[in-house]
């Protein structure tokens, strides 16, 4: 029987943000470590919080009697009643899309493709090809016309995330448009 697990799987992930909920803050400083021991009565060192929060990178286990004292914290009555109230509580967070999706695989190079987003923003986009689009047109918006950007695939309701927006000198590896509500309209243009 495995004794240790990996401090990377998604549900050690969950849990530190629980220990932070109950904790009351974020915990990323020497000092938070010292006291989210203190809180724990000493049952974990403050070098184990600091491998478990990433401040120290040099180990990847933690022991199973450490993930239950800390579940405990956090509300549970062990590591394995957390895993399964996170299990029987968790949402599916993988699923096929049924909105209105367009496509950059199933564009010609010089297609338009008209989004928008809430309040009121608007572009109309040129596709360039290879993943590719320059806005040619933009009301309320802080693309402009003649920004640059490479993009996969356009969502109805979803956040827009598109890479290297050239806008003059200034290159954003990776931006974020509709971040709240998502794309309000997709369409290709047909001309």
């Amino acid at each position: 029987m495995k004794t240790k697990i990996n401090i990377h799987q998604p549900e050690i992930t969950i849990l530190r943000r629980r220990i932070e909920e109950v904790f009351g803050r974020a915990v990323v400083a020497p000092k938070d470590y010292e006291e989210l021991s203190d809180a724990l009565k000493n049952k974990v060192s403050s070098h184990t919080i600091k491998r478990l929060f990433g401040y120290i990178k040099s180990y990847d286990l933690i022991r199973f009697s450490t993930l239950n004292i800390l579940a405990e914290y956090a509300g549970y009555a062990s590591w394995n009643d957390f895993l399964q109230v996170l299990q029987r509580n968790s949402k599916v967070e993988s699923t096929e899309l049924h909105q209105e999706i367009i496509k950059s695989d199933d564009l010609s190079a010089g297609n338009i493709v008209d989004i928008a987003w809430l309040p009121d923003r608007v572009c109309r986009l040129r596709y360039l090809g290879d993943y590719q689009y320059e806005v040619v047109e933009a009301k309320n918006s802080k693309l402009k016309v003649g920004n640059t950007f490479s993009c996969r695939m356009f969502i109805k309701g979803e956040t827009l995330y598109v890479d290297n927006l050239k806008q003059e000198a200034i290159i954003h590896s990776a931006y974020a448009i509709g971040l709240d509500n998502g794309l309000t309209s997709v369409c290709v243009l047909k001309l």
